[in-house]
């Protein structure tokens, strides 16, 4: 009964491999999205590409923000206990945006406004959309270098 439990088995990450991709990923989605405003620009025949790229500005400085903030230590956890796969990833990464309702819920606490619970709850509705793509990238970058 007093016997230690066993844990599984580590897995080591490839450091090179998780920092291009962590850094990569972020790169290589925000110039896919510049360069589909500018084709949509394009093909509509309009001048105005600066409200396209002002709204992937924006919303990417905050992707970005939450995927070092809350994606770096999360990605670190998982890799280190789990195989890679894309999909693995994504839902991952899909999940981990729920950490964004306590965070809110304490902000709305400690100021007693709704605003901290209704900033985490749209940053996870653009979230749903932003971050599947994101940790797929991230995926297929990371899985070049994984070997094991």
């Amino acid at each position: 009964m007093t016997e230690k439990l066993e844990f599984t088995e580590k897995r080591d990450i490839h450091g090179i491999g998780f920092g291009v991709a962590l850094f990569g990923a972020p790169v290589i989605v925000y110039l896919l999205l510049v360069a589909v405003v500018f084709v949509n620009n394009a093909l509509s025949g309009t001048q105005a590409a600066t409200n396209g790229i002002g709204a992937v500005n924006g919303l990417s400085v905050i992707g970005v923000v939450l995927y070092f903030v809350i994606g770096t230590p999360t990605l670190l956890r998982d890799l280190k206990r789990n195989a890679p796969t894309v999909g693995g990833i994504v839902v991952l990464a899909i999940c981990s945006l729920l950490w964004l309702l306590p965070l809110g819920a304490l902000v709305s606490l400690a100021t007693w406004n709704a605003g901290g619970l209704l900033g985490a709850a749209i940053a996870i509705g653009f979230g749903v959309i932003g971050a599947p793509p994101l940790a797929a990238v991230f995926a297929l970058i990371y899985l070049r270098f994984d070997k094991a």
